[in-house]
């Protein structure tokens, strides 16, 4: 019999930050003068500082280029172009030893402006010792400053440093109200952090009701986890009142983003048509995604298909080849099935 219960495990999607090395902002060759660009840029000369820097072929002038056109910093804000500069910037060995104090430096200066993700980032880099000496005190006091802007990552890094007593500053009521301020804000990850602290009841009272509403927040903008996680909920009625026409929705919108459980669990709902057409089709085509993207529960359910010549035609070899895939993750059906097969 398939299963579509709780050995369903939910891997967090990766993120791929790609590098691009084609040529970007022509200018006319000139004699560059990093030095020149860094005191333009500290004047508030954006434009001079974009042409010194734009003529330097050095890894800390792309860097630069990078955050003017991160910030719209004289010239219109374009973040496709920032991350094509951070990308030369790092293939150059920005991230060196040698560039560190260049990049503090430039965060410093930023933020002393009132930059708030330059607050965050300087607050960040002395948290971790990243160009600058490890300092916690200076730490919070630059956080601080990011998060009293209305920063929400910031507030988020505070919800961290005061949970895990950064400096010997462990404080979870003020750690939990900055979290708030953040969730307050509609920050996703401060909406998922904060319904994971809900559903479980870590550091508050457990409230799976809240946690389904954060989650729905954040969902609503997008974020494929907390969908995932709202569908899970509605699929067990865990928290909220079962409905599995709210959870197909949830697990269609994640399936179709590549979530390998949510394309298992889509299927398992086609399989028994609920609240779907029972399609055995479809149900194939979601397993069969979910079981290459590496879900054991979906390669079991699949082979099963396989084996019992449910879509048309028996293919014993691809049953076994699933069969051995999921009893190989895990699947203890699988293992049992594979002992009678064999």
């Amino acid at each position: 019999m398939r299963s579509g219960g709780a050995g369903w495990s939910h891997v967090l999607p990766l993120w791929f930050l790609f590098l691009f090395t084609s040529p970007l902002y022509g200018v006319s060759p000139a004699a560059a003068d990093f030095g020149a660009g860094v005191a333009a840029y500290d004047s508030g000369d954006f434009e001079a500082a974009r042409r010194e820097f734009a003529a330097d072929d050095s890894p800390e002038a792309s860097f630069y280029l990078g955050r003017i056109f991160d910030l719209g910093q004289g010239a219109p804000r374009d973040p496709d172009l920032a991350a094509r500069y951070y990308g030369i910037a790092r293939g150059g060995g920005f991230t060196g030893s040698g560039s560190q104090g260049v990049r503090f430096r430039w965060y410093l200066s930023a933020a002393e402006r009132g930059d708030a993700s330059s607050q965050a980032r300087v607050g960040e880099m002395y948290l971790e010792g990243d160009g600058v000496k490890k300092d916690a005190q200076q730490a919070e006091q630059w956080l601080l400053k990011a998060a009293k802007n209305d920063y929400a990552p910031a507030q988020c890094s505070l919800y961290e440093f005061y949970s895990n007593g950064s400096g010997g500053k462990k404080d979870p009521v003020l750690a939990l109200s900055w979290l708030h301020r953040a969730a307050d804000g509609d920050y996703v990850k401060a909406l998922t952090t904060l319904a994971v602290l809900n559903y479980r009841g870590e550091g508050v009272t457990q409230d799976k009701a809240e946690a389904a509403r954060l989650y729905t927040r954040a969902a609503a903008q997008g974020d494929v986890n907390a969908a995932y996680s709202l569908g899970v909920m509605y699929y067990q009625g865990d928290g909220v009142c079962q409905d599995y026409c709210k959870a197909a929705r949830l697990f269609d919108f994640t399936a179709r983003r590549g979530d390998a459980a949510a394309q298992g669990l889509l299927g398992f709902l086609y399989d028994n048509g609920w609240c779907v057409p029972r399609d055995k089709f479809t149900a194939a085509m979601w397993y069969l995604a979910a079981a290459r993207g590496g879900n054991g529960q979906a390669q079991y359910n699949f082979a099963v298909m396989c084996l019992n010549g449910e879509l048309g035609r028996t293919d014993r070899n691809m049953g076994l080849e699933f069969m051995e895939k999921a009893a190989a993750n895990g699947i203890a059906e699988a293992r049992d099935a594979l002992g009678k097969l064999r």
